[in-house]
């Protein structure tokens, strides 16, 4: 029969080895958070330095060189890509397919003909082929700049179908928006994805809940506010306790202003974040 004092030691050993597991998963949550973090900050460095109307053609080359090798140091975007796949435990294991399919579900959304059986959906920035288990109804284009898989097509979303236009029923921006540092080309790709949507399409739209809630140059309203000047009308939205949801319909009858929106500060504290989007 074991001493009093060898059962303390077992106990002991039991003890600290089911917590190492619980020790191993929240150092690699916090590694995928850094990695994510410093990448979003250089990528957000280099769109600003061309945007520097104070630097000359040459300081900006040299400068952008310097943050591309900070970049390649860091991993480049498919590090960011893989950290983001292992780290979706930071948005709750978020798979923003789920929530597209229940949404388009709860407002009957339909292929725009007839004639047409499946939903043609665009997903930029896909981690993955995120909506075969719904390809009897859904024909999903997966896009992104440096894909992890081989049925993702490897393009930048600016430069796809430049010749057409009104292609897809729906456009899913999850994620993306915030990973551009440019505040100038996030308002170009709601206008992309305006082009791309067909009348009566609809655009799903998730960001990081900070970026609307807790930002020096945006709100809710003002994202809003921006799709409805894009010839869009907000028809759903919701915040979970990490992340932004919300859905547009473009509407036949519904005027494109083309208003401008520049970075415009609308609240302050120490702790607010820059996130912001340009309309020019």
């Amino acid at each position: 029969m074991p001493s009093g004092s060898s059962a303390k030691k077992k106990k002991s050993k039991r003890k600290h080895a089911s917590r190492r597991p619980v020790t191993y998963v929240k150092q690699n949550k916090k590694a995928h958070s850094e990695v994510i973090s410093t990448l979003h900050n250089l990528n957000k460095a280099i769109e600003s330095t061309k945007a520097n109307p104070s630097l000359t053609k040459a300081e900006k080359e040299a400068h952008i060189k310097e943050l591309q090798k900070d970049v390649e140091e860091a991993g480049g975007i498919a590090v960011y890509q893989v950290a983001s796949k292992r780290g979706e435990s930071k948005h709750g294991s978020f798979n923003s397919a789920k929530w597209v399919v229940k949404t388009l579900k709860k407002h009957k959304v339909k292929p725009a003909s007839v004639e047409e059986k499946h939903l043609q959906l665009l997903d930029v920035g896909a981690l993955d082929e995120n909506y075969q288990k719904w390809k009897s109804w859904i024909c999903a284009t997966a896009i992104d700049l440096n894909p992890q898989s081989p049925a993702i097509l490897q393009a930048d979303f600016l430069d796809f179908k430049k010749d057409v236009s009104q292609v897809y029923d729906v456009i899913v921006l999850s994620l993306v928006l915030n990973f551009a540092g440019d505040p100038i080309i996030r308002g170009k790709m709601l206008k992309q994805a305006r082009r791309l949507c067909k009348i009566d399409g609809h655009v799903l739209i998730v960001l990081p809940l900070p970026c609307v809630k807790n930002s020096r140059y945006m709100t809710h309203d003002l994202l809003k506010e921006i799709m409805v000047s894009l010839g869009f009308t907000c028809i759903d939205s919701h915040d979970s306790k990490r992340l932004a949801f919300m859905m547009f319909k473009k509407s036949a009858g519904a005027a494109v202003t083309h208003k401008v929106f520049p970075k415009k500060e609308m609240k302050n504290g120490v702790k607010m974040n820059n996130f912001t989007i340009v309309i020019k």
